[in-house]
This record gives C-alpha cells, sequence and structure tokens, in this order.
C-alpha cells in the first residue's frame, strides 16, 4: 500500500462519540469498532455490517444501511467467516460504490470485524488504497505477502487489532477462491 498522505492518511483516524471508539481505515470509507457502536447510533455512519451472533438489528435500520451476518470465531465454527465473507464484500461493494461511510462491527472490535475488513480492502481497493470495485484485484495474485501488507495498513489505523490466525486463514481462502472464479 502506498503511503501518500493524501491518498490515504485521513484528518482523524479515529472518532469518539460517549467513550466508544471507531477507528477508520484510512480514506476507504470504512470503519472498525465494536457492537456498543451499533447499540448507541453513530450519526457519520451511513451504514453497518453487524458480524456479531449476540447482536440484533437496530429497528430504524434498512435493508440497504443494515447487514447482520452472525459471524463466530474460528475456534467454535471453522468456516463461519468464509461462509460469510461473499455477502460482507458484496454488501460493502453496494455501499462504497454509493460513497456510504460503513462500520464493520464485531463483539470486540479486534477480530472478525478486522477481518472483514481485510477481505474487502484485498477485495476491492487498489494497492495504493483507492476504491476500484475490484479491478486491480484481477490483475494480482493473491498472496500471503499481499495480505499481510493491507493487515499492516489496516493495523496502523485500527491499533487495537488482533485478528486470529484462523480467521486469517479463512479470509485467504476465500480471496484464493475469489480469485480462481474470475473469468480469465
Amino acid at each position: 500500500m502506498n503511503s501518500n498522505p493524501s491518498t490515504i492518511a485521513p484528518a482523524n483516524t479515529q472518532y469518539s462519540n460517549g467513550g466508544h471508539v471507531v477507528f477508520w481505515i484510512g480514506t476507504s470509507n470504512l470503519a472498525v469498532g465494536s457492537t456498543m457502536q451499533v447499540a448507541d447510533g453513530l450519526a457519520d455512519m451511513d451504514c453497518i455490517l453487524n458480524c456479531d451472533s449476540t447482536s440484533r438489528l437496530p429497528p430504524s435500520s434498512s435493508e440497504d444501511s443494515y447487514l447482520e451476518l452472525p459471524i463466530v470465531g474460528s475456534k467454535d465454527e471453522r468456516f463461519s467467516l468464509l461462509n460469510n465473507l461473499p455477502k460482507a464484500v458484496s454488501f460493502a461493494k453496494k455501499n462504497l460504490i454509493a460513497r456510504r461511510k460503513m462500520l464493520l462491527c464485531c463483539q470486540n472490535g479486534e477480530d472478525i470485524s478486522i477481518c472483514v475488513a481485510l477481505a474487502i480492502i484485498t477485495r476491492l481497493f487498489s494497492d495504493t488504497g483507492c476504491f476500484d470495485c475490484g479491478e486491480s484485484f484481477m490483475r494480482r495474485d493473491v498472496t500471503k505477502l499481499e495480505m499481510r501488507k493491507r493487515l499492516v495498513f489496516i493495523c496502523k489505523y485500527a491499533v487495537n487489532a488482533r485478528p486470529s490466525r484462523g480467521n486469517l486463514r479463512q479470509v485467504y481462502g476465500f480471496l484464493c477462491n475469489e480469485k480462481e472464479q474470475l473469468p480469465c
């Protein structure tokens, strides 16, 4: 990922609302946090991708602005993240095309939401951190090194990130499968 400040570095990488912290990932319009932000409601968010298996849909949300994927950690269910990533990336793509600000949240904001963000950024963003609907993904190989670069990029902003190895393996499996399904 390019470290060009005009492309990647936002004016403010953290946003605090009532003591709850949301980490903006560069200028991607993606933020990560815990499901406490869902309960409190953040005015700056246009849509929410809730990856917490224990929370429920806020009553004021619409289908276009809220998606609930009950993802559990790899220790509890081996392929939960892998099975839900296609829906997560599709939801993100639709909302990023519409230039909406999206909160990716999970129970602690440190594992599953980080892995979902990694899948979205690897699948839909260029090497310079610009949203390109997946154009650059079609032209590059999926490698663990490329994933690691993007995870480091995310961790520059989401300083509390602690994705598990099992969940990272599922993201890698998803991306390899996506690459195989692309037309030659």
